[in-house]
């Protein structure tokens, strides 16, 4: 009975206390008793973030006052069931809004016993540090996703028509990203900008998230030359990423996503160290850094094309990474399947066991190409251009049961060609492999190349 009526005095205690203290709910002034190791020092000044080892450095992490770290660009999880995130530091800020449990938010910065966040809507606020944990979420930022939980990127690029306009005015609700293929990075760190701003006002208008695109392409080739230059420079690469920086604040871009190609295979640890740094820099700020990598189904350090990229290595400093399975025959080569089902799902299997599939998009081609069978290099076509071929030629096209894709031959100028190209039908199955591998989703290269057919297929299998 004496015990029963000690913890109603207690009770009462705390509920008075909470009531006058000025605290609402969601909010605590101090933690409870088992949470009393401090984030920061008593001064409550921010915690400086530590520097990771190596040449390049690692993600910087955030002391907890749980006891353990979080990276900066880290997921974190309400232990509630309901939490306040307020304007700033303290429980006198104004309250913005709440967070459910189970809602990933990314830490970005700790001040005094709270934690700056990101919530999956993209709003940065503060929350009492004891109120979220260190969460297990793998994609550390928030996109915008289908109802089903994917998501849809279509890459832009214009070839002097309107196509890809067209395409992302018209489909755009089944898209959740899109990501314009504008920004040249120079081998001094200097970036050419060819921010499409009418593209992104109609992405934005609709609801999409963009993505900065970096590239090494000069001219008609991604430029090796450029890329080792720039790795092995840390003026460069300095330059490169408060380069990024810029185009991220001033165009309102929700990351950057590195498409940096025909790196030698000797920049491997290079090229690694310095997506770590991109991440390192980008990610107080709170934005999204990811990346397209080459396919491959084994590893091959040798490889001219493939070798320099260290899938666990990158993996565990992006948010996402998206598998270009394409090109399985290259337009510079012998004819053949842009992407064979069995080659594509050799290389999502194989990517899969290196890179969390939570954050692995299947790069997907809308493209073929048509190749001189005289030994000539081929040219890229649209599934426009491919179907006004047959039906110039006269010519159905034929379907590659091992592939899963069609193809045809026909002779022009005396000269025998042949051409293989992606439709709705070859697609499908590919697609599907996002489901039974449990990946994000899908980025397509590129808007307006692509079977119209195929956003019926999205909507029904990703949307």
């Amino acid at each position: 009975m004496q015990q029963s009526l000690a913890l109603t005095l207690i009770s009462l205690l705390l509920f008075f206390t909470g009531l006058f203290g000025g605290n609402a709910p969601g909010d605590s002034l101090s933690p409870p008793p088992a949470f009393r190791n401090p984030w920061q020092p008593s001064s409550g000044a921010s915690t400086p973030a530590s520097a990771g080892s190596g040449s390049f450095g690692t993600a910087p992490t955030l002391r907890t006052s749980t006891g353990v770290t979080v990276a900066v660009g880290g997921t974190v999880l309400p232990s509630e069931k309901r939490i306040n995130l307020r304007s700033g530091p303290g429980t006198g800020y104004r309250l913005v809004a709440q967070a459910g449990k189970g809602t990933p938010l990314t830490a970005l910065e700790a001040k005094s016993k709270w934690l700056k966040v990101r919530t999956p809507g993209g709003q940065v606020a503060w929350v009492a540090d004891w109120l979220v944990q260190p969460g297990t979420a793998v994609a550390t930022g928030a996109l915008r996703r289908t109802p089903l939980g994917y998501e849809v990127w279509g890459y832009y690029d214009t070839d002097g028509t309107n196509s890809a306009l067209d395409v992302l005015r018209r489909e755009a609700r089944n898209l959740t990203a899109v990501v314009p293929f504008a920004f040249r990075l120079r081998s001094d760190g200097s970036i050419a900008d060819h921010h499409p701003s009418q593209a992104m006002s109609v992405a934005k208008s609709a609801g999409l998230d963009t993505l900065a695109l970096i590239h090494n392409y000069s001219g008609d080739y991604f430029s090796s030359q450029d890329v080792d230059a720039l790795l092995r420079s840390a003026s460069a690469r300095h330059r490169a990423i408060q380069s990024m920086l810029h185009i991220l604040r001033s165009y309102g871009y929700r990351g950057v996503h590195l498409d940096l190609e025909n790196v030698p295979p000797a920049d491997r640890e290079l090229l690694s160290g310095f997506v770590a740094e991109v991440a390192a820099a980008l990610r107080p700020e709170g934005y999204l850094v990811t990346m397209a990598v080459p396919a491959k189904n084994q590893e091959d350090y040798a490889n001219a094309w493939s070798g320099a990229f260290d899938y666990a290595a990158l993996g565990a400093s992006l948010d996402r990474v998206v598998v270009m399975a394409y090109d399985e025959h290259f337009r510079i080569g012998d004819p053949g399947p842009i992407a064979s089902l069995p080659w594509v799902e050799s290389v999502v299997r194989y990517a899969a066991s290196r890179i969390p599939p939570e954050k692995i998009l299947l790069g997907i081609p809308g493209y073929g190409y048509d190749w001189p069978l005289d030994g000539q290099d081929g040219r890229g076509i649209s599934y426009q251009q491919a179907m006004q071929i047959a039906r110039t030629q006269d010519i159905t096209p034929n379907w590659s049961g091992d592939a899963q894709s069609p193809y045809f031959s026909y002779r022009s100028g005396g000269t025998q060609r042949e051409v293989w190209f992606e439709t709705a039908s070859s697609l499908t199955p590919k697609i599907q492999l996002v489901q039974r591998f449990h990946l994000r989703g899908i980025a397509l290269w590129r808007l307006g190349l692509e079977d119209p057919a195929l956003w019926p297929v999205i909507a029904r299998s990703l949307g």
